[in-house]
C-alpha cells in the first residue's frame, strides 16, 4: 500500500496498532515495515488484507480482478450495490472501510 492510502485509513480512524508500522520518507511511494524514522512524523500502520476484510465486517460481499483493477463490492445483491476499485486488493478494500466509516 502507498503512504496516500495507509495516510486516508489513519485519518479515517484506522486502529493504528499492530507489526506493521510503517516509517515512508514524506509522500514517497518507498514503504519501510517495522522501522521507525526519529525524523518523520509519517507513521502509518500498514494492515493486511486479512485486516482489513475483518474490519469491514458484514459489509463487504465479495473482492475480484475486473479488467486490471481490483473491485471490493458492497452490497452486490441490492440495486444500490456500490463497487470500490484499487491497484490492490488491498486498496480496493481499504477505500471500502473508509467509505463505511465516514
Amino acid at each position: 500500500m502507498t503512504y496516500k492510502n495507509c495516510k486516508e485509513l489513519k485519518d479515517a480512524g484506522f486502529p493504528q496498532d499492530g507489526d506493521n508500522i510503517t516509517s515512508f520518507q514524506g509522500e514517497a511511494e518507498t514503504v519501510y515495515v517495522n522501522s521507525i524514522d526519529s525524523g518523520s512524523n509519517d507513521y502509518c500502520y500498514v494492515p493486511t488484507l486479512s485486516e482489513l476484510i475483518e474490519a469491514c465486517g458484514g459489509n463487504l460481499d465479495g473482492i475480484m480482478k475486473s479488467k486490471g483493477e481490483w473491485v471490493a463490492m458492497k452490497d452486490r445483491y441490492k440495486s444500490s450495490g456500490e463497487c470500490f476499485f484499487g491497484s490492490t486488493p488491498e486498496e480496493a478494500v481499504a477505500r471500502l472501510w473508509i467509505e463505511l466509516n465516514k
